[in-house]
Formats: structure tokens, C-alpha cells, sequence
């Protein structure tokens, strides 16, 4: 069963935790290097966040040294330094124990930032965007039915056709492709549909339909790539999945080399 990041807590023995936090003791006690705290944090955690205040805290570190060197504003400069400092000193004990969930998330595979796909799940997301595709071929099968085009109706039951492909494969990036298409194609059909219902036959008309007959032939084809893209990399796994296992059948001798 997949797991949340909720499932991985730091239930590590406390000489884990001292391992992972030796900079407490190295750089916390330090001064002058304090701020380096924030800069290992930031990378180990992987927090972007942590790294700009890194530059932050030197900046300042750096300013009180120069102002205190100088013998300018010392009392000043003092301060600066002294409430840098203490500011990163609590702060390494207060983020501790969220450092060390982060760290123990990185370490079992997980980005800490990032939901897992059971998450995902668990928080209707997936069925969600899930239930887009199924409004997409929903609305297809509504223009389907209300225009009369037997070319249009065929191109639309292509479309269609390739949109369930797209619901039955296991991923978490189907929203995006449907949302590509939704709102214009429900407008071209929409608007193509208001047309023919009209009953007009003007020249202006007549070409109108026959550009978006021809223009959705175009979006069927740029469809059918753009499924066929979301296969490639399935397509290139198997391939060097069968390849390798079939060598394998060799080297163990149980195929013939020809």
C-alpha cells in the first residue's frame, strides 16, 4: 500500500537525530559561522527558503563586523551581530524536529514538498482531475449529438475515442491535457453548432463551417500526437525492459543466440 508523507514520521533512535543535527553543536556555538546553520539546513532539507536567509543573516554578520572593525556605530554593530545570532541559534532548535521529518521524507525516497500519489488520492485530487476528462468527453458526446455533420460527428467520435485512452492511463498529469483543449474546443463547437442551427445558407456561412470542419481535422491529428507523447515514455521503458529481460533468457541459456 503507498504511503503518505503522514506515514513516515521520524520515529528514528535519538542517535539519528544527534547525527542529523551535529550542526547545533559545530556551528551553532560558533558566532561567527552561525549562519552556515541556515545554509546546511536549507540544503539538506531542500528549502529555497532557508538559503535566502542565509544570505540574509551574512549580510548582517558581515555589516556588524565591518561597522565594529571601523570602530563606527560599535554599540550599534554589537547589537546587530549579537541579535543575529541569537535569532539563528532559536531558530535551529525551534525547526529541529521539522528539519528532521524533512530529512527522514528525502532519505525513504519522497520529495518533502511534493504529495505522494497516495496523497493525492486520499485528498480527492487525482479523482478530481479524473472527473475532468469525464466532463471533456461528456461535453464531446453532448456537440456530437446536437450537430448534424455526419464529417463533424466522425471527428468528434475520434476525439472521444483518444480521450478515454487518456482516462484509463494511470497518471497524474491528465488535467493539464484536458484543460489544453476544454474551453476551446467547447467554444468552436458551441459556436458551430449556433451556426447550423440557423438554417442560413450564405456563401460567409457555408465557408465559416467549412473552416472549422477542416481546422478540427487539424486539432484531431494534434490530439492523436499529443496522446501518443504521453506514450513515449512508456513506450521506450518496455522496449528496454523486454530487450533486457530477453538478453538475460540468453545469458542464462535458455534462448539461442540466433
Amino acid at each position: 500500500m503507498a504511503r503518505t508523507r503522514h506515514d513516515i514520521e521520524v520515529k528514528k533512535h535519538w542517535t539519528w537525530k544527534l547525527v542529523h543535527l551535529w550542526y547545533i553543536p559545530v556551528l551553532g556555538f560558533t558566532f561567527m559561522f552561525t549562519p552556515l546553520v541556515l545554509l546546511y539546513m536549507g540544503l539538506v532539507s531542500k528549502q529555497p527558503r532557508l538559503l535566502s536567509l542565509f544570505g540574509l543573516a551574512l549580510v548582517s554578520m558581515a555589516l556588524g563586523i565591518f561597522l565594529f572593525a571601523i570602530e563606527v556605530w560599535q554599540g550599534f554593530a554589537t547589537g546587530v551581530l549579537l541579535a543575529t545570532w541569537f535569532s539563528i541559534f532559536v531558530y535551529m532548535f525551534a525547526s529541529a524536529p521539522n528539519y528532521l521529518r524533512r530529512v527522514a521524507l528525502i532519505s525513504a525516497g519522497y520529495h518533502p514538498d511534493v504529495p505522494t500519489t497516495a496523497e493525492l488520492r486520499e485528498t480527492g485530487t487525482v479523482s478530481k482531475r479524473k472527473n475532468i476528462g469525464e466532463r471533456f468527453v461528456k461535453d464531446l458526446q453532448k456537440w456530437q449529438n446536437e450537430i448534424d455533420r455526419p464529417a463533424m460527428k466522425e471527428d468528434i467520435q475520434k476525439l472521444i475515442d483518444l480521450s478515454r485512452i487518456i482516462l484509463n492511463k494511470k497518471a497524474i498529469d491528465n488535467e493539464r491535457f484536458f484543460l489544453r483543449y476544454d474551453k476551446t474546443l467547447n467554444n468552436i463547437l458551441g459556436k458551430y453548432d449556433e451556426i447550423e442551427n440557423t438554417g442560413l445558407d450564405t456563401e460567409e456561412i457555408r465557408q465559416t463551417m467549412h473552416n472549422v470542419e477542416q481546422n478540427l481535422r487539424k486539432i484531431v491529428i494534434a490530439f492523436q500526437n499529443d496522446v501518443n507523447n504521453l506514450y513515449k515514455s512508456d513506450l521506450v521503458s518496455i522496449n528496454a525492459e523486454t530487450s533486457a529481460f530477453v538478453q538475460d533468457l540468453h545469458n542464462k541459456g535458455l534462448l539461442d543466440n540466433e
